[in-house]
């Protein structure tokens, strides 16, 4: 949905308020029963928070305290404001900034970015309502042309948990490259096959030699061959193939393990939820705490 734009006081692009009487600078926000904006979202969202939210326990409990890093670090480039409202029901829930603030033990430092100004407004106002101890760190607009001052707020020496959670292929390659390049950085990224992919492939992407796929995989990748010499280009074959690409430019790197992909799915497939890390601890980690799903039942991969 387009968004219009004005600049704020550090001449980052962030949404002007919308003209049609919305009171908040995203069309993705609506009005949460605590005042606050809140995101509305499919109510496969919680299958996703619940993933999130064992791996941030099992993350801090086990890795709080070793002398091989000063600290723990917790990092969202998407984060919303904090909340989210189910579609279905209307019930209100946290989303993955309040989730690492509920963390077994605490993050030593909590970095958010999102387009709308308002949401990050949200999070610092729900933080303060919970009179939480530590107090977030924002950075307002596109996290991809605010990439270095997103990772100047990373103290160094910690060990970083990074949320990648775009509703689209909006994150930028070369964003991870920086983010990653001088901090310890484990990451959980959406990958949004279905929802975004498979429907964009032939008619946006491959045209557009700037398409978002090329930014998400990074302009060097040749896809289109790859994509060209698939024997089917059913939405399985299209989204494995990409999803290779993408974990093949993470290994250049030095993300070498890889945990167990999740589904997230309601009705038909959506995404997939996916770990990478430069270390198999992370991903051993991340492999026993997915392996429950919702409900206690064993969760599936593809």
């Amino acid at each position: 949905m387009l968004q219009l734009l004005d600049l704020n006081e550090k001449g980052a692009e962030m949404p002007a308020k919308p003209e049609d009487g919305t009171p908040f600078d995203s069309p993705d926000l609506e009005a949460g029963s605590d005042g606050l904006p809140i995101r509305p979202v499919g109510a496969w969202s919680k299958d996703k928070h619940h993933f999130l939210n064992r791996y941030i326990h099992a993350f801090t409990t086990s890795m709080k305290g070793k002398p091989a890093w000063s600290g723990l670090g917790y990092v969202d480039l998407f984060s919303g404001p904090g909340m989210c409202r189910l579609r279905e029901t209307g019930e209100e829930i946290d989303g993955s900034p309040l989730l690492a603030l509920g963390s077994s033990k605490p993050f030593d430092s909590l970095v958010f970015a999102d387009i709308s100004r308002d949401a990050l407004h949200a999070i610092e106002e729900r933080f303060k309502r919970r009179n939480a101890a530590i107090v977030p760190m924002t950075m307002p607009g596109d996290c991809n042309q605010n990439a270095p001052k997103i990772v100047s707020l990373l103290p160094r020496g910690h060990l970083h948990l990074a949320f990648l959670d775009p509703t689209s292929l909006d994150i930028h390659f070369s964003t991870i490259r920086q983010l990653t390049a001088e901090r310890r950085v484990d990451l959980i990224v959406s990958f949004m096959d279905r929802i975004d992919l498979v429907r964009n492939i032939k008619k946006n992407y491959y045209p557009n030699s700037r398409s978002n796929l090329d930014m998400f995989l990074g302009e060097e990748v040749d896809w289109r061959r790859e994509y060209d010499s698939l024997p089917n280009t059913d939405a399985t074959h299209v989204s494995r193939l990409i999803l290779e690409l993408y974990q093949t430019q993470l290994r250049e790197i030095g993300y070498t393990h890889f945990g167990d992909r999740k589904r997230i799915a309601g009705a038909v497939p959506y995404y997939l939820l996916f770990f990478a890390s430069k270390h198999r601890l992370g991903a051993d980690l991340w492999n026993r705490t997915s392996s429950t799903g919702p409900g206690g039942q064993r969760s599936f991969q593809w």
